[in-house]
């Protein structure tokens, strides 16, 4: 499939697949371009809707994250050489709006934030 996205060619018979999930309902596969931007291409089965997403480096480590094993992540976006381990989360509408709040008041990334609470429990 190829779609052309706010002028950026997005293709899968040329950007390499990094990794693909299927679940049964649907398949998501993480594909890169040669210009190194990061797509989804994700097919439905009970309908053809067959459709390409641009995503950025951020969303693309965090669904190979969850999707790929830490060797095939290591070998597609390299070993983290702050010491940190990029993680996934699901949080209810009222945690994220309390985490937001949290981001208002002090300042920071919610990186930071969330590591201060977990720290801040030992």
């Amino acid at each position: 499939m190829r779609k052309v996205i706010a002028g950026s060619v997005y293709d899968t018979n040329l950007a390499p697949k990094i990794g693909e999930y299927d679940n049964g309902f649907f398949t998501v596969a993480l594909h890169k371009t040669r210009a190194r931007k990061y797509f989804f291409w994700r097919d439905k089965y009970d309908v053809f809707s067959e459709q390409i997403l641009p995503a950025s480096l951020e969303e693309a480590k965090v669904w190979a994250a969850e999707h790929l094993s830490a060797e095939a992540f290591d070998e597609v976006f390299g070993e983290p050489k702050d010491g940190k381990q990029l993680k996934g989360f699901r949080l209810s509408n009222d945690a994220v709006k309390a985490l937001e709040g949290m981001q208002a008041e002090r300042g920071g990334s919610l990186s930071a934030i969330v590591e201060s609470l977990i720290m801040d429990c030992e």
